[in-house]
């Protein structure tokens, strides 16, 4: 009998315990696929004109286009890791295009995560920054839902739009 009662005690405490366990587990991490087949070839200088001529590289922003009026995603906030800013579970992020700094998919990947988790404070529905910042790695966002949105990153300037649509961008120190 008290074997019974100390077997019906444990099984009783490991059911109370299970539910803060899974309260506490983190969303999976959402697939990172690189479709593009090498770093986007940008115009390069030519000395053949006798001068410097300027590279051509695009601007920052350039995906990132409004879908939605929301204002609420730009609502003064604590820190957001760049994931939760997101709005909803992100199933899939795909890398369409790259800059010719990357060594291997691998590399890219480790950003798109570390950037996925870094701390945002100032959400903004544009660029807010003064210093110039150029496209360096372009893709979509999947969300679990199937709903797609932009997404751009480039020496921790991120632009993406949420799930509901509202424009982001934003500056984050990366975690290392």
């Amino acid at each position: 009998m008290r074997s019974s009662r100390a077997a019906l005690f444990a099984a009783s405490l490991a059911l109370l315990i299970a539910p803060s366990a899974f309260a506490q587990q983190k969303p999976a991490q959402p697939k990172i696929v690189i479709v593009a087949k090498g770093p986007r070839s940008e115009p390069k200088p030519s000395s053949a004109s006798g001068g410097a001529t300027f590279v051509h590289l695009t601007p920052f922003g350039a995906t990132c286009k409004p879908t939605s009026g929301d204002k609420s995603a730009y609502a003064s906030r604590q820190p957001i890791s760049i994931q939760d800013a997101a709005g909803a579970p992100i199933a899939e992020i795909r890398i369409t295009s790259y800059g010719d700094d990357w060594k291997s998919d691998e590399e890219i990947r480790a950003r798109i995560l570390r950037v996925l988790s870094a701390q945002a404070t100032d959400l903004s529905p544009g660029i807010d920054w003064d210093e110039s910042t150029f496209i360096d790695l372009v893709g979509k966002v999947r969300f679990k839902d199937g709903k797609e949105s932009p997404f751009e990153e480039s020496g921790g300037h991120v632009c993406f739009s949420n799930h509901e649509g509202a424009v982001i961008f934003t500056r984050v120190q990366l975690p290392k």
